[in-house]
């Protein structure tokens, strides 16, 4: 029987000047089922933002990365009846990519640097509008127009003479903090760029903040954790309180948040701190260790942490919320649904697709096309070669 022909999703003409838009934002992951009128994505125009939805129910396939500019009229996605196979799909993107895509645009700063990721149309010329230096705002993946407005605002809130990134005070959440913690906070949390709280003070939070040290722009507020002193350092970063600030900080300009929760045991849990962290209004940046290797056909989610000597390979589709942990292996055209965690020296082979809220464990193999399904736990030390049902699981 001949499977039906997937629905390509169209992108409206949303102004009369442009004949291409960006795609800023991905809702619904790789394959992920959604129902009709529900928001796919968000693409930006030289004007406004405006949201693309489901036609009908089914299945998600992306013909384009976050970041891609596409035509208007082109398909950005399929809705499919069933989950389309690796082939099937590498065949549609490559026909959608040919048909209505271009390159994304590139930027520099005022001394010349290129800046790292991608940005929108609206994002550069307001930019350049304000004389924005754009190598200040390297760090973020995508750079948005509201991100470029953002730091047009604390610029010109910041007291003259001030680093232009800094924001002009302290918000006034952050007031619990003993004088002691406050005049100790280590260099990191105090100079300028984006402010973000982690959340979680434990092991998995300390990788999580050695990152954020080796990367330039982000501004360390403090730790949201209600199992420790207020006051307490890690690491040199204070803890502020507990889960009561959530609702008050974003709100205060604290846009960004870490889950510094690594949940190895109870690992679904990091679905629903995930959650409650976007229902407060948080964006969850992705930490990428400069010592990883990221192949740039690889697409990842938002929230995603990615260890040292960690390698996602050609083409692999990495949710959002998964943590890739030192030295594992996700091999080209593999697939992690949302919060999947790789143990140190996990290795994916070519093709496997995992399941959401699943563990795969220390110094596991994973043979190639392999599916291992949703809450999945593998322990350490397995080798892989069939799939694994919804539930599974797997001993050595």
């Amino acid at each position: 029987m001949t499977r039906p022909v997937p629905q390509p999703i169209l992108v409206p003409r949303e102004g009369a000047s442009d004949d291409f838009v960006a795609l800023i934002e991905i809702s619904v992951p790789e394959g992920g089922a959604a129902r009709a009128d529900q928001v796919l994505c968000i693409c930006e125009t030289s004007k406004t933002t405006f949201e693309v939805v489901a036609p009908g129910p089914g299945h998600v396939h992306w013909l384009h990365a976050v970041g891609d500019r596409i035509a208007v009229g082109a398909p950005c996605a399929l809705l499919a009846d069933q989950p389309l196979s690796a082939d099937e799909l590498a065949d549609h993107q490559a026909q959608g990519r040919a048909q209505g895509a271009q390159p994304a645009q590139a930027a520099s700063g005022k001394d010349g640097a290129s800046v790292s990721g991608r940005i929108s149309k609206s994002a550069l010329e307001l930019a350049r509008q304000h004389g924005v230096d754009l190598a200040e705002l390297a760090h973020l993946p995508l750079l948005k127009k509201q991100d470029v407005q953002d730091y047009i605002d604390r610029r010109d809130a910041a007291p003259a003479g001030a680093p232009s990134s800094t924001a002009a005070s302290a918000p006034a959440g952050l007031a619990g903090l003993t004088a002691a913690a406050s005049a100790g906070r280590a260099a990191d949390t105090a100079g300028g760029g984006q402010r973000l709280v982690i959340y979680g003070g434990g092991g998995h939070a300390k990788m999580c903040i050695d990152i954020l040290k080796r990367q330039v722009g982000w501004r360390i507020e403090g730790i949201v954790d209600g199992t420790l002193e207020p006051g307490t350092q890690v690491l040199g970063v204070p803890v502020l309180g507990g889960e009561e600030l959530l609702h008050t900080l974003p709100a205060q300009g604290v846009r960004y948040a870490v889950l510094g929760v690594g949940a190895a045991t109870q690992h679904p849990i990091r679905t629903t701190l995930f959650r409650k962290l976007k229902a407060h209004g948080f964006e969850l940046p992705n930490l990428i260790h400069p010592a990883a290797v990221i192949e740039p056909s690889a697409q990842l989610g938002e929230g995603n942490q990615v260890m040292a000597q960690a390698y996602i390979g050609s083409d692999a589709r990495i949710g959002s919320n998964c943590i890739i942990n030192a030295l594992s292996v996700v091999s080209h055209d593999s697939q992690l649904a949302d919060n999947v965690h790789l143990a140190p020296a996990a290795v994916l082979a070519g093709g496997v697709r995992i399941g959401s809220d699943t563990l795969i464990g220390m110094n596991t193999s994973i043979y190639m096309k392999v599916k291992i399904g949703e809450r999945v736990t593998v322990a350490n030390q397995s080798s892989v070669i069939a799939d694994v049902k919804d539930g599974g699981f797997v001993r050595p």
